[in-house]
């Protein structure tokens, strides 16, 4: 059977949340809560109370380090042979230290206004200003919040995460309390409401079934198949769809389908030399 702390999202809303995606469609399988009276919603409940808006903890590697290596490790990064001004941001003990050139310490932890880097970020001068003009690169008012919250916080370092052993995560809190049905949906709902984002309204089950098949198959649910769904109303109807489409072999051909682009399969060489290729 499937696990049920997955029953209340399809795999692409999963998938979703595991690659950091901004905007996250959730699908519950089972009934929702009752919806808020017309007019209102959790969230404008949320901003009425006064209670402030939950902020997620910052996190290096999910939050900073893609903005650094974007927009800073070009010239101030691991490679010694392009670095400028002998300036290195991709780690704590470099970046915490003065700079041997200027003397100018780039980032006090705890100090983002003590930090050179800092005031070159909000500099407007070409030749101080970071990134410089002639990078082509620029920063978001977003993304300067998080740097100056990061270096707030300590400006803490963290191993690329795949040398980050698992650990387990502690579910957080909420303002709306009886929605998450699992602790997945705890965290998407954390994210949503730390954005300012309401949830999406319960989908009916033709388009759950419709979503699910979809992610899981590649394909639409045929008319049988969704009468059939509809028909059912066992409480587990939703996670037997989920495993008919798992053993089916369509799952394996949708799944396959992403590292056969990847290896650029091909049967034929293509026009100019239209060779048959054994890559199977």
């Amino acid at each position: 059977m499937m696990m049920p702390r997955f029953t209340s999202i399809t795999a692409t809303t999963l998938a979703g949340l595991l690659a950091g995606s901004g905007a996250l469609q959730v699908a519950c399988s089972k009934p929702a809560a009752q919806a808020p009276a017309k007019g209102g919603s959790a969230l404008a409940d949320l901003e009425s109370s006064g209670r402030p808006k939950p902020i997620l903890p910052l996190n290096y590697n999910r939050d900073v380090r893609p903005i650094l290596s974007d927009k800073c490790f070009q010239c101030h990064g691991p490679d010694d042979k392009k670095r400028d001004s002998g300036l290195r941001l991709d780690q704590f003990a470099a970046a915490t230290r003065p700079n041997a050139n200027s003397g100018h310490t780039p980032i006090v932890p705890g100090k983002p206004e003590a930090s050179e880097a800092w005031k070159r970020i909000l500099s407007h001068d070409e030749d101080e200003m970071m990134p410089p003009t002639k990078s082509g690169k620029s920063l978001t008012d977003a993304q300067k919040d998080i740097l100056k919250r990061w270096m707030a916080e300590g400006a803490k370092y963290e191993a690329h995460w795949a040398f980050v052993p698992v650990a387990e995560q502690k579910v957080p809190k909420v303002a709306e309390a009886a929605w998450p049905k699992n602790a997945v949906d705890a965290f998407i709902l954390a994210r949503l409401e730390s954005e300012g984002v309401a949830h999406s309204p319960e989908a009916d089950k033709a388009q759950l079934l419709r979503r699910v098949t979809l992610d899981l198959a590649g394909l639409p649910p045929t008319p049988e198949e969704v009468a059939a769904f509809l028909a059912d109303a066992s409480p587990d109807a939703y996670e037997k769809q989920v495993d008919r489409l798992l053993a089916s072999p369509h799952y394996g051909e949708h799944m396959a389908m992403g590292w056969m682009d990847i290896a650029r399969y091909s049967d034929t060489d293509g026009f100019q030399s239209d060779r048959t290729r054994d890559m199977w």
